[in-house]
């Protein structure tokens, strides 16, 4: 894939803006915060554990999945 490709494919990113689910009827603020403290909490996780990582992993899920993405 080309920059060229990418660039005008950004319609599709821009039809996912216009859904209506949980997620983006979640106040844009709410969603900054948690993002924060997602980032927060898994930065400041040893970095040798990757398994007890594995529960950080849910969240992106998560959202993905009520996000209808």
């Amino acid at each position: 894939m080309t920059f060229d490709q990418e660039y005008f494919n950004l319609g599709a990113l821009d039809r996912l803006s216009y859904q209506d689910t949980v997620v983006h009827r979640l106040d844009p603020r709410a969603k900054v915060i948690a993002t924060m403290v997602f980032a927060f909490f898994v930065v400041s996780w040893p970095k040798y554990e990757v398994v007890a990582l594995t529960p950080f992993f849910l969240f992106p899920v998560l959202l993905m999945a009520l996000g209808d993405i």
